[in-house]
C-alpha cells in the first residue's frame, strides 16, 4: 500500500516512526504510571511534613506539591494520548507528512507548557524551604519527576 503514497513521503514515515516511537514508548499512562507518580508525590509530602517545623510555609509547600503532582499527572495523560494518535496515524495509510507534524508540535506544545508549570511549582518550593530543608526535599521531588519522564523511564530498562 506505501505504492500509493509518494516515495518521499513514504521515506519521512519511515525515518519518522522511530525517533516518535522513542519520543512516547514509555509513556503509557497506566494505573501503575498514575500509582507510581502518587506515590513518589507522597513521599515527597511526608518529607516535608517530617522537615519543615513551620505550619504556615508547610501548608504552602503541601498546596504546591499538590498541584505538582496534577501536572505530572497531566503530562503524562498527553504524553500517553501522543502515543495512541500516533499509532492511528501511523495505522493510517493515507496519513500525510503535514498530520504527522500537527500532530507533533501540538503535542511539544503541551510539554513545554507543562515543563513551565512544573518549574514555576520548582521554585515556589525551592523559595519556601531554607538551605537545610531543601536538602532533604529536592532529591525526592527529582524523583518523582524522573518517575514521568519517558526518555529516564527507557534508561532504568
Amino acid at each position: 500500500m506505501t505504492a500509493a503514497i509518494p516515495v518521499e513521503e513514504a521515506q519521512v514515515k519511515k525515518a519518522l516512526l522511530p525517533v516518535l516511537v522513542l519520543l512516547c514508548g514509555c509513556a503509557g499512562h497506566d494505573v501503575s504510571q498514575s500509582d507510581e507518580i502518587a506515590k513518589k508525590v507522597r513521599i515527597v509530602r511526608d518529607e516535608v511534613s517530617r522537615v519543615v517545623p513551620d505550619a504556615g510555609r508547610r501548608e504552602k509547600l503541601q498546596a504546591a506539591l499538590d498541584r505538582f503532582g496534577r501536572e505530572l499527572e497531566g503530562f503524562s495523560r498527553s504524553a500517553s494520548k501522543l502515543q495512541e494518535s500516533l499509532h492511528a496515524l501511523n495505522a493510517d495509510p493515507d496519513a500525510s507528512r503535514a498530520q504527522f507534524t500537527q500532530l507533533i508540535d501540538r503535542y511539544e506544545g503541551e510539554r513545554k507548557s507543562y515543563r513551565m508549570r512544573l518549574t514555576q511549582i520548582h521554585f515556589e518550593l525551592l523559595a519556601l524551604t531554607t538551605d537545610e530543608e531543601w536538602r532533604a526535599i529536592s532529591k525526592h521531588e527529582a524523583s518523582a519527576v524522573q518517575v514521568d519522564d519517558p526518555a529516564k523511564a527507557e534508561e532504568a530498562k
